[in-house]
């Protein structure tokens, strides 16, 4: 399909539309460019629409998994949407403070929809979960999400708050409920492994789901779910030909065969994390192990 000598108000919402969705993919100028054009040439079509070459814009959309139709109409507006998206970004770089900023500012009773009011409920819980807000309040906003809003469109969310039950539990002492939290997390997430993803923003988020799970297996001394569960998620990684947070996966498995004394399959691992030194590691698995032995208050 070629686009053949656009408006200027056109391009300028084209531009508008690919940097939404760039951002969405937490995919950087640079990486959207690479094989089709410069990085400043990107840079200049999101800002201000200067752009000369149309015969790319296709390439340049179809690569955002879209099409030109979809970039050209325009969205059904629904409050909040394009705040969650801000917020869930955040949320997934460990931009807490930032995301419990943005969230402050909306207004949960002027949201219509069902699936966005839940994506609310369980976008706050996590944005307070890590900004020393009260764990009553945080595992309310779970416990709304889960009770009221658990539509069949809300599944990852679902999942997200059960984790966050989990976490909130762990940290109050209760052993018993947080295990079976992240029993109920485990399930949807294996649910989602199994579905088909329309899109990569879900794929990425269903894989730092993943991670999340984990981790908290991890600080929860439980090695051996850990162990299985990098499996699971390595496996559907290999399959969908990713390396998002692969290595994250590895270190984890390697650190848990270190913590089992399993001193020649840690050897085998640290060898494959070898091999994947060139590789960004996109769940910053340092970071994250420190977040996740954080402390709130009660």
């Amino acid at each position: 399909m070629e686009v053949i000598m656009p408006s200027k108000a056109l391009l300028k919402k084209i531009g508008i539309r690919i940097r939404k969705r760039r951002l969405d993919l937490h995919m950087t100028q640079a990486e959207l460019a690479k094989g089709l054009c410069t990085q400043s040439t990107i840079s200049a079509l999101e800002n201000d629409g200067c752009f000369n070459q149309w015969s790319i814009i296709p390439k340049i959309v179809s690569r955002l998994g879209m099409n030109l139709d979809e970039m050209c109409v325009s969205n059904n507006y629904c409050y909040a949407k394009e705040l969650l998206k801000q917020i869930e970004c955040n949320l997934l770089h460990y931009h807490f403070e930032k995301a419990n900023t943005i969230i402050k500012t909306i207004k949960v009773e002027n949201i219509d929809s069902k699936e966005i009011k839940g994506r609310y409920y369980c976008e706050r819980g996590f944005a307070e979960l890590f900004c020393g807000v009260s764990l009553d309040e945080v595992t309310l906003c779970f416990h709304t999400m889960i009770d009221t809003y658990a539509v069949k469109a809300n599944i990852v969310c679902t999942a997200w708050s059960y984790l966050g039950m989990a976490i909130s539990y762990r940290r109050l002492g209760c052993q018993k409920l947080a295990h079976k939290y992240l029993d109920d997390a485990l399930m949807r997430m294996h649910h989602l492994l199994h579905q088909k993803q329309t899109n990569l923003n879900e794929r990425y988020i269903i894989i730092k789901l993943g991670l999340a799970i984990v981790t908290f297996a991890f600080i929860s001394n439980n090695y051996q779910l850990v162990i299985n569960e990098s499996n699971r998620m390595i496996a559907y990684l290999k399959r969908k030909y990713s390396f998002y947070c692969l290595k994250s996966f590895y270190s984890l498995k390697y650190l848990s065969y270190k913590q089992e004394k399993l001193c020649s399959k840690a050897k085998a691992i640290q060898n494959k994390i070898n091999l994947l030194n060139g590789v960004r590691d996109s769940g910053r698995i340092d970071k994250l192990l420190k977040i996740a032995k954080q402390k709130s208050i009660r």
